[in-house]
């Protein structure tokens, strides 16, 4: 499908959800050698991923394709929440997904010993890689970002139905379908009633929402209230979103011409903060009340897309620590809702926190990624996470860049 002559490696990039009344919009990625693409092609080419399938079948699809990680497919699925999905212009806020997405699925070529990393410098010699990615009407960020990566030896195609001609964003498309499921399956478990499809002409998804509308309570996560079914129970005239800032009022300059390259250093980033000047460190309640800076920031609120996950500190993973982790997992109110986490080796199936994690991924409240990084700080570089640790007021925890 669509590949050229010469290409060793194929990537493709894919979204869903953006247009559900119910659930998150989830970005992914997929990277594999030409080598895999018979195997790939079998478990993931015949999907239609637009159609409805059941959760269980969904599943067995994400753990199909996690079973090729052994030969060499590389992904990367990145939830975006309704919380900045609502508060920031779609178009623009899928143009740093992606971009992000690119830096995520380089550190997981990385990590799997793929030689990949020539791909983010000038190398002349760098491997043939082709990159197609759903156009969904990107704008001036990823087109800006589309053509270094063209001048750094990458093919990209940004094109309508890439899933379509493209088997890397086929692989996507279904790995992105699988998380969205998780989600969904976890929500209808949790919430009372019949959530129906999430779609904005389902029957069963309208009543659900007077229902809810009628119980006076705020609208829960999974529900977008920037969509116009939505607002007009809430007696609004329109939604309006915010523009997403320009990189340079998020990261510093020679981090946001990192960022774009896919090549983010979380040992010499730093973000823009409220008065402009350089910040490395922050520090927030576990259900995600920023304690500083204390003036209000954008990459605040965007941190999520900043970074390739969260990482947490090995203080957060102990017995004593339980409580705090179960509030950061919190699907309403916890900091980490809709984040991906970077986990290391060291726990096992048994142990309370990994068990913790286990659960919070498994009802689609984060994406859960294991690294073999056993230290949190190379795990932080490696990955560009954000590395959380115990601040010295407890329950107060520190985020901060590694540097």
């Amino acid at each position: 499908r669509g590949r050229r002559p010469g290409v060793r490696w194929l990537a493709g990039a894919d979204e869903t959800g953006t247009g559900e009344l119910l659930g998150s919009a989830v970005l992914a990625g997929a990277l594999l050698p030409v080598g895999l693409a018979g195997p790939a092609d079998a478990l993931a080419g015949h999907v239609e991923t637009k159609n409805s399938r059941s959760a269980a079948g969904w599943d067995r699809l994400g753990q199909g394709l996690a079973a090729l990680r052994d030969q060499g497919l590389v992904l990367a699925v990145r939830p975006l929440s309704n919380r900045l999905f609502d508060r920031w212009r779609k178009n623009a806020l899928l143009d740093l997904g992606y971009v992000r997405l690119f830096g995520d699925l380089l550190a997981g070529a990385a990590d799997a010993g793929i030689g990949l990393d020539a791909l983010a410098t000038d190398d002349p010699d760098a491997d043939t890689l082709e990159l197609a990615i759903d156009d969904y009407g990107a704008g001036a960020l990823l087109t800006r970002a589309a053509t270094l990566w063209r001048r750094r030896g990458l093919a990209v195609q940004v094109v309508t139905k890439a899933d379509r001609d493209y088997l890397a964003a086929r692989v996507a498309s279904v790995a992105a379908r699988a998380a969205r499921s998780l989600e969904m399956a976890g929500v209808s478990e949790s919430t009372e009633g019949r959530l129906g499809t999430g779609n904005a002409g389902d029957r069963q998804t309208l009543q659900w929402l007077r229902h809810w509308k009628r119980t006076g309570r705020p609208w829960p996560s999974f529900v977008k209230a920037s969509f116009k079914t939505v607002y007009e129970l809430d007696g609004k005239v329109e939604h309006v979103k915010q523009p997403v800032p320009e990189l340079r009022e998020l990261f510093d300059a020679a981090a946001a011409d990192d960022f774009l390259a896919g090549r983010l250093d979380v040992r010499t980033a730093k973000l823009v903060g409220p008065t402009g000047r350089g910040v490395a460190k922050l520090s927030a309640t576990p259900d995600g009340r920023r304690r500083a800076p204390k003036a209000d920031f954008p990459a605040w609120h965007l941190l999520p897309l900043l970074f390739g996950g969260a990482v947490l500190d090995d203080a957060l993973l102990g017995a004593d620590a339980l409580d705090v982790l179960d509030r950061l997992l919190d699907r309403e109110t916890g900091l980490l809702s809709g984040w991906r986490v970077l986990i290391g080796p060291a726990l096992d199936a048994d142990d309370p926190a990994h068990v913790t994690l286990a659960r919070a991924h498994n009802a689609g409240v984060i994406e859960l990624v294991p690294t073999p990084h056993a230290d949190p700080v190379e795990r932080a570089v490696a990955f560009a996470g954000l590395l959380l640790t115990p601040a010295a007021k407890s329950p107060v925890l520190a985020l901060r860049l590694v540097g």
